[in-house]
């Protein structure tokens, strides 16, 4: 039996080598995406179209191929060809229109095309997800949080076994909150906890292990909210919340004055110094490997190291994970501090931030924490695969005041980013 992907791409590779069928070459194409090798499933996807030129399927993935190896002014054509060869009933083409004009700066465009998708097809989740990303974008804040509810479909499912009614901002006994998805999304939402608690006699929040110890010494929770670490038995209570729904069960907006949200002062040691110190900087350059947009927004550590030979600029590395092995890989033990050992949780982390001067960083969990913290922070953004929080331009951002955002542009690269950011710790 062809199992496992290797196996699958090593048998559809010799049939379209013998026979070069539409189908073979289909296939292929779509394993090859599966596999994150969307260049290549490009190529098979432009081989069907030249033995199917009226197959819109094999258009569609073409083009969303194209935008993901990067080459999205190429992507669009192909998709819209797509959405109007489509039938009346498949809104695809459109939902993935709309995130590759929300990544050429298009934002009304991407917010008509996200709306044809969920008008044509109203069923699939990533049409209005869609949606959302291009509201988020464009602004209009409440409905996007609305349609946002819409990923449990997409990629959340265990939450939609949960045996409560989901919470809508009524008052309630007893009101269960979740922490879902990562870390930085739980740090991230933690801001509207106490908003919630005010609508409820008794809360209790489960938070993922490593954000425990974090929630329990630095966030001002009221009396009536009780944290513990999951994994854990559900507890009993009269109605449920994920942390990520708080602002659409709140009915709330864009970005407010709630920041910063944890409260980390007593976590600073004072320091003396006999001379001037050198700049204290952190920095991580990876998230999540499973994170579906992990190939766009991760920057190997080889980019980083110019940093290094900066003067007055002390690296500490925040990296935890299979990502740390990069300090071996690139012989920078010496040059940049591993602080990973010190690292079992997200309290830990908070500790080493607040001593230091600034944090560079991907987006992870370590900027969410930086800008929680109200600690100076600089995220870097790639256009490709962005967060629909950080919106589609512009150096910072409501939901950290402390976070500046450098763009990763589509017609530069990762190298180009770095020498703009040792610039930037040049001019101080």
């Amino acid at each position: 039996m062809i199992g496992s992907p290797p196996d699958r791409y090593q048998h559809l590779l010799s049939l379209v080598g013998a026979f070069g069928r539409a189908d073979d070459w289909y296939a292929l194409g779509c394993l090859l995406h599966d596999m994150k090798r969307h260049g290549a499933a490009a190529g098979c996807f432009a081989r069907v179209l030249q033995q199917q030129p009226d197959n819109y399927r094999a258009r569609n993935n073409y083009g969303w191929n194209l935008h993901q190896s990067g080459r999205t002014e190429e992507a669009r054509s192909p998709l819209l060809y797509a959405g109007v060869e489509a039938d009346q009933t498949d809104g695809m083409p459109f939902a993935l229109l709309s995130q590759v004009d929300g990544t050429l700066g298009l934002t009304e465009g991407a917010v008509l095309t996200a709306r044809e998708s969920v008008k044509r097809d109203p069923q699939p989740a990533v049409n209005h997800l869609a949606l959302a990303f291009a509201l988020a974008n464009a602004g209009e804040w409440q409905e996007a949080w609305r349609e946002y509810e819409h990923r449990f479909a997409y990629k959340l499912p265990e939450m939609l076994t949960r045996p409560y009614r989901l919470w809508r901002g009524e008052r309630v006994e007893h009101l269960y909150i979740e922490a879902e998805q990562g870390l930085g999304d739980a740090i991230f939402a933690l801001r509207w906890v106490p908003m919630a608690a005010e609508r409820a006699d008794r809360v209790t929040l489960y938070v993922q292990r490593e954000m425990y110890a974090l929630v329990k010494e630095c966030v001002g929770l009221p009396e009536n909210v009780a944290v513990y670490p999951m994994p854990r038995q559900l507890p009993q209570a009269d109605a449920f919340c994920p942390m990520m729904s708080l602002p659409a069960a709140l009915e709330l907006g864009g970005p407010q004055d709630e920041c910063p949200h944890l409260e980390t002062a007593h976590l600073v040691h004072e320091q003396i110094y006999l001379e001037k110190p050198p700049r204290k900087i952190g920095i991580a350059w990876s998230g999540s490997p499973a994170h579906e947009q992990a190939h766009h927004r991760d920057i190997p550590l080889a980019y980083w190291l110019p940093l290094t030979e900066l003067p007055g600029i002390e690296l500490h590395s925040l990296q935890v994970g299979e990502a740390s092995q990069q300090l071996a890989d690139n012989a920078a033990y010496g040059l940049i501090l591993d602080r990973s050992p010190e690292i079992t949780n997200m309290l830990d982390t908070a500790r080493i931030i607040a001593g230091l001067d600034l944090v560079i960083a991907v987006d992870t969990s370590v900027a969410h924490l930086a800008g929680a913290m109200g600690t100076p922070v600089w995220m870097l953004v790639n256009q490709r695969g962005r967060d629909f929080r950080w919106g589609p331009r512009g150096e910072t951002t409501g939901w950290y005041p402390s976070m500046r955002l450098i763009r990763h542009s589509l017609d530069e690269d990762w190298a180009a980013v770095m020498r703009r950011v040792s610039e930037a710790l040049r001019d101080g």
